[in-house]
Formats: C-alpha cells, structure tokens, sequence
C-alpha cells in the first residue's frame, strides 16, 4: 500500500512538469477514501502521515458509512514547494 501511494504521487508529480518550477512555502489537501475493514490498510496509512508528519498540519477522519466501514479521510499539508 505504501509504496502504491508514494509511487501515485510521484508519477502525478512528474506529469504536470510546471510543478518542477515551484520553490517556498505552499498548501495543499489529501482525501483518501477508504475501506476500514481491509486489513492493514489503516496502518498503512497511520505509518504515511508519520513519514510525513512535517508537513502535515491537521487531519480529519470522517465515516462515510459505518455499516460497509467506509472512512474519508483529509489531510492538510504546509511545506516547501521545492522537490526532494
């Protein structure tokens, strides 16, 4: 799972080139809608935001519907612009 999401972000990354332009502080928002029933999954992504905890600055978890387990969660993310 962490792999797949790292390796989705990046290939978004290199699609838009104009990105590799971008330098200084920017913002951004992440919305992962998930089944909390799938095991590991919810690990997986607790580990993610760990990894990344410097430049996420607030999280929300919403049920979207508690019988079939289903959870939206956004991130909001602050950090330079400039790729690593």
């Amino acid at each position: 799972m962490r792999s797949e999401v790292q390796n989705a972000v990046r290939k978004y990354i290199q699609y838009y080139e104009w990105m590799n332009g971008i330098k200084g502080e920017r913002a951004g928002t992440i919305i992962v809608l998930y089944d909390g029933a799938k095991r590991g999954l919810i690990e997986s992504i607790a580990r993610l935001q760990q990894d990344f905890n410097e430049i996420i600055c607030s999280s929300m978890l919403l049920p979207v519907n508690n019988s079939e387990n289903i959870r939206l969660e956004l991130l909001i993310l602050k950090g330079d612009g400039k790729l690593r």
